[in-house]
């Protein structure tokens, strides 16, 4: 299990070692910060908690509810089918 920490050590040098600076224009925080109120990024904010939603929606609640309608049991149609 040791040689799961030599591989990740190897691998930070090496990113260390192979991703080039950038140099260039640098904003302040306030400017970064100030970026955030823009529309878009509140919108693609809104839009990435709709699609963590929906997706926690899917695989939580409708699986329960088509049980309950159908009234088959999905561990059993799992153990059934393999």
């Amino acid at each position: 299990m040791m040689w799961f920490i030599l591989v990740d050590i190897i691998a930070l040098i090496l990113v260390l070692l192979f991703v080039p600076t950038f140099e260039g224009n640098k904003e302040p925080i306030s400017m970064q910060i100030s970026h955030a109120k823009s529309k878009l990024f509140l919108f693609s904010i809104l839009y990435t908690f709709f699609v963590v939603v929906g997706i926690n929606i899917t695989y939580s609640f409708i699986p329960k509810f088509l049980s309950e309608v159908t009234n088959v049991m999905g561990n059993f149609y799992l153990l059934y089918c393999s």
